[in-house]
């Protein structure tokens, strides 16, 4: 029985929870936000028209960053009408408004001169904007694309066409270099610094103009072979190079060869002169070297009246040498056949008298 009076009254508890619920989130729920309305004339500071522009409104934060976008509007006859911002979040309330165009798909980066903070249920009729430019149209959109790609196009065919030249001079000095490479002799002609050296001489003996300042006495390296007359080189042998007073130090000789006589006068007048080589002090030959800076070069040479190698005692104590006894009576042998080739008969004829006597005494005592 109070199980059926409780059920019967269900329903009613059910309704009244829902009702005061209700009411409930009614009394603290906030009240919604009323949009602002403005609507007013555009003017734009080039002279250009606004008309087909779209318009629309951003409420910013203290930093600049955007809270809200407004729907936009499309302006006909240099005016807008019923721009409406309708946020939704209460923090938006007294924060900045600013006015802006659409700039293709983006938003343009201006703004318009005028700002006014965000106010609920206001409608502003006479709201006028002033704008240093407008975007450009479509067609001009379209026209600027084309003309950066035709730019780009040319550009990119210039660089091209600039490489492609490039490259060609490349290829062609590398071909030229190796032709010329190829067709020179090696090791014939003197060191293009020579060469270089004795037209400036000539230039400069024919003219009596001033030295070249340019030239520098670089040091100058010279090796090859040695040649002495009727001996072999001296161990121990010094090889120096002279110019005028200046004398150079000692060569490295090996045998018959020589490396490393450095002439570094490090003075331009010794330029051009002729070069005197010394071989334990006695001269060369003459040869056709002269001081040309910084080259490197192999010469032969000879040398004429070197004291021999061979020492004078050897040559003594050879000739003082005892003879054996079989060198002794080598030369007996040549003496007794010398005195019988010379006919020495003086020898034989006393002998044969000194037998001849006794025999004559033996038959004398036999009779």
């Amino acid at each position: 029985m109070i199980l059926r009076t409780f059920t019967k009254y269900i329903p009613l508890v059910l309704s009244l929870i829902i009702f005061f619920n209700i009411s409930y989130d009614s009394i603290h729920a906030s009240p919604p936000l009323l949009p602002m309305v403005l609507s007013g004339e555009i003017t734009v500071k080039s002279n250009k028209s606004s008309d087909n522009q779209i318009l629309f409104a951003q409420i910013l934060n203290t930093d600049n960053s955007v809270l809200f976008t407004s729907q936009s509007v499309i302006v006909k006859n240099n005016n807008y009408i019923a721009l409406t911002i309708g946020p939704l979040d209460s923090v938006t309330v007294g924060k900045t408004v600013r006015f802006l165009f659409m700039c293709g798909d983006y938003p343009c980066k201006e703004y318009a001169e005028q700002t006014i903070p965000f106010q609920q249920a206001k409608v502003i009729f006479r709201y006028n904007l002033i704008f240093e430019n407008v975007p450009p149209s479509q067609s001009e959109l379209q026209a600027a694309a084309v003309k950066a790609k035709v730019d780009s196009d040319a550009k990119a065919a210039a660089l091209a066409k600039e490489q492609e030249i490039i490259s060609k001079a490349t290829a062609e000095a590398k071909a030229a270099a190796e032709a010329k490479a190829t067709a020179e002799p090696k090791a014939t002609a003197e060191p293009k610094a020579k060469v270089d050296l004795d037209a400036a001489t000539s230039t400069q003996s024919n003219t009596h103009s001033k030295p070249l300042a340019d030239i520098k006495a670089y040091p100058s390296v010279y090796s090859g072979i040695l040649v002495a007359a009727g001996t072999s080189i001296p161990s121990g042998a010094i090889l120096k190079a002279q110019i005028g007073d200046y004398i150079s130090s000692p060569a490295l000789i090996k045998g018959n060869n020589f490396q490393n006589l450095v002439i570094s006068p490090d003075m331009t007048e010794y330029i051009g002169e002729p070069i005197t080589f010394y071989l334990n002090d006695v001269k060369s030959e003459p040869t056709n070297e002269t001081y040309v800076p910084g080259v490197t070069s192999e010469v032969t040479l000879a040398f004429i009246g070197l004291p021999s190698n061979q020492d004078p005692k050897n040559d003594i104590a050879v000739s003082e040498k005892p003879q054996s006894k079989t060198e002794q009576s080598s030369g007996s042998g040549c003496s007794l056949v010398s005195a019988r080739n010379n006919n020495n008969y003086s020898g034989l004829i006393s002998f044969a008298f000194m037998l001849l006597i006794p025999l004559s005494a033996y038959k004398r005592s036999k009779k």
